[in-house]
């Protein structure tokens, strides 16, 4: 047995000797270093006398942290680290490998330390590491040239299906413009289409006339009611309000995608003026985009939805940019209308002037028999004085007048031309206009109100020419009306703008709308006698004058004639 065990620490003996890796052996009680191997000698450069007087924290750089494992090892009784490195005797680190047991030698427990460098492999750990942070950074760098890539390449088919979709709808309009078709039937194309575009539930357009009156309008989905009151032009000059300005955007359009947090934080005032009856109508996008035509709002495109988010600015945008071309639509159909209206007043002007001629030939060959009546009509009421032959003249001399008016009526028509202008004080041509008109008619009665608000008020205009325009007027608002409660009143309209305007009211019968087109055309009437000129004279005067001459009438409740005339010639 004894030569066995002899052998084995033999053998033992010449491992510990030669092995490649450093071996101490510890006191398991105190630490110290009982035995030390030559490869661990010379790792730390240390003679074995001197190693043996050391304790194990000794070779460490810091004390504690090995005396704190040395612990746990008398407890664990096998452990294993490698973040712990060395220390030579000239103060150099050595990165090792520690693997660590506890086991009993005669009867006494020891540790053994055994020990392997692992500096090489650190370094190449080291190096591999800073590759693959190398790598990663590359990795990283690469991912985000592909995510940049990447959204250039969205943003590229982004705005290649924009530049098709404004391509599209560019030719849509295009071809809009080259149908043969109304101004009101573009209008109606134009709606459907922005319907399409915009996905929103109303969509309207207003052409602009005059400041804020509308020449003519389309929509769909809104409420006739709502759309009627609707004034886009209030919310497209909101840039004027600090509060707004955020809705308004680079070309002018007034967008707003949740009404209720807009209004929310605007004061009540702005509330009122430009949104509350959307909110009240419970739309919650609304938009209004100008159609602009050499730097003025000729148009208005309006968006609403009940939902949020559906007036974003990119669609907006989109539909700013097919505002030229839309505008191009509207200038076409305004020329078209203005030659046409050019050529219908050619032609109504050929026919007045061939009228004239004749009205002209026929009026003086009716006059001298008409006078020749007039004077045998009086030479027999001075002769006979007969009362029942007094109410036959009465008749033939009522008959003659009228006959007389109509004959003036063509004379007028014919030799009508360029105004005489001159001072006119407007009251006092429809103080004279209204008391002929009472004298003519004392026998009915009627009402007439004169409202005119200020007496003062007066116009560059043909003092003769205003007499025959309110005379004609006052004459068919005075056969309008019914014999027994006709009520005319007459008044002026005053405001900052360059034309006055004079309204004639009356409570007559009214005119049928089919009547109401017609009823400036000459010769055209629907009373029992009469020319039909009255009105088409006025029509005349008021275009000499470069005014307006409109009527609107409502059958059964009145007619109301007005005239707008520049105040200064």
């Amino acid at each position: 047995m004894s030569v066995f065990r002899q052998n084995f620490e033999v053998r033992y003996r010449r491992l510990f000797e030669t092995a490649r890796d450093g071996i101490a052996i510890l006191n398991a009680q105190t630490g110290k270093i009982d035995d030390a191997n030559p490869f661990l000698l010379k790792l730390l450069g240390y003679s074995h006398r001197e190693m043996i007087v050391k304790d194990f924290w000794d070779i460490f750089p810091f004390k504690e942290v090995p005396k704190a494992r040395f612990k746990e090892l008398q407890v664990k009784k096998y452990i294993r680290f490698e973040d712990l490195p060395l220390m030579t005797k000239e103060g150099k680190k050595v990165q090792v490998e520690f693997v660590n047991n506890v086991y009993a030698v005669n009867g006494k427990k020891v540790i053994q330390c055994n020990i392997r460098d692992i500096t090489e492999r650190k370094k190449i750990e080291g190096k591999l590491e800073k590759y693959n942070e190398s790598l990663e950074l590359q990795v990283s760098q690469r991912t985000n040239q592909l995510i940049g890539k990447n959204e250039e390449l969205k943003h590229e088919i982004t705005d290649r299906q924009a530049s098709e979709r404004h391509v599209y709808a560019s030719n849509k309009l295009l071809k809009l413009l080259n149908k043969k078709i109304s101004q009101n039937e573009y209008a109606d194309s134009l709606v459907r289409s922005l319907m399409d575009w915009s996905r929103c539930r109303c969509v309207g357009v207003q052409v602009i006339k005059d400041k804020e009156a509308y020449h003519y309008d389309s929509f769909q989905g809104f409420k006739p009611e709502f759309w009627k009151l609707e004034n886009g032009l209030s919310l497209l000059n909101a840039h004027t309000e600090e509060e707004y300005s955020t809705a308004i955007t680079a070309k002018g359009a007034f967008r707003c995608d949740n009404t209720r947090e807009f209004v929310a934080g605007i004061s009540k005032k702005s509330k009122v003026k430009f949104l509350n009856a959307r909110v009240k109508n419970g739309f919650m996008s609304v938009a209004v985009i100008p159609i602009y035509n050499q730097g003025k709002i000729i148009a208005t495109i309006h968006l609403a939805d009940e939902k949020s988010g559906m007036v974003h600015l990119n669609k907006i945008e989109f539909i700013e940019n097919l505002t030229p071309l839309i505008a191009e639509g509207i200038d076409k159909f305004d020329i078209e209308n203005k030659m046409n209206i050019a050529h219908l007043d050619l032609a109504q002007s050929k026919r007045l002037s061939d009228i004239g001629t004749l009205a002209a030939t026929v009026a003086h060959e009716l006059r001298n028999p008409l006078a020749a009546i007039n004077i045998a009509m009086q030479n027999i009421r001075r002769k006979k004085q007969d009362l029942p032959i007094d109410k036959h003249l009465d008749s033939i001399e009522k008959k003659v007048l009228e006959s007389d008016q109509i004959i003036s009526n063509l004379l007028f028509c014919s030799r009508l031309k360029t105004p005489h202008y001159d001072v006119v004080n407007i009251s006092d041509v429809l103080d004279e206009c209204i008391e002929t008109i009472k004298k003519r008619n004392s026998n009915r009665k009627f009402k007439l109100i004169k409202k005119m608000g200020r007496p003062d008020v007066t116009i560059d205009a043909d003092p003769l020419l205003m007499r025959e325009l309110f005379s004609n007027i006052l004459n068919n608002a005075f056969d309008a009306t019914s014999e027994k409660n006709g009520l005319i009143t007459v008044g002026l309209e005053i405001d900052e703008s360059a034309l006055l305007g004079i309204y004639f009211n009356d409570n007559g019968i009214g005119i049928p709308e089919e009547d109401l087109k017609r009823i400036q055309e000459p010769f055209f009437t629907t009373k029992a006698k009469g020319t039909g000129l009255g009105l088409t004279v006025c029509q005349q005067i008021v275009m000499l004058h470069n005014g307006e001459f409109n009527i609107k009438s409502d059958v059964g409740i009145g007619t109301t004639a007005t005239v707008s005339l520049p105040k200064k010639r």
